[in-house]
């Protein structure tokens, strides 16, 4: 009897912390953005990965990459209003193209 309530104590405990690291995982990315929606104005928040991207990949900096994000936007005639780019976690251990880099744009 004892052997069986200590085993459904572990189990449940293994339950909520695997609860707990998933829900802390999903606020954090989503948390880690200044972005804020405004009136009439919607806010979105992509991760960045290696090679991926709709508007390419391999910029010298960070300017070339908002001026790549914008042009790509305007020829879908989608005007954007600010762009921010911050990193938001560590960069995942793979090199896969849909890999993440830790940066939130």
């Amino acid at each position: 009897m004892k052997k069986s309530i200590n085993s459904a104590i572990l189990i449940l405990s293994l339950v909520m912390a695997i609860l707990f690291c998933q829900s802390k995982k999903e606020s954090n990315s989503a948390d880690s953005c200044n972005c804020v929606p405004t009136s009439g104005k919607s806010c979105v928040v992509y991760q960045e990965t290696y090679c991926a991207d709709p508007w390419g990949h391999d910029f010298l900096n960070d300017i070339e990459l908002v001026n790549a994000i914008n042009g790509y936007h305007l020829s879908l005639t989608i005007t954007l209003n600010e762009i921010g780019i911050e990193i938001t976690s560590a960069p995942e251990s793979c090199n896969a193209c849909d890999c993440k880099t830790g940066r939130a744009i």
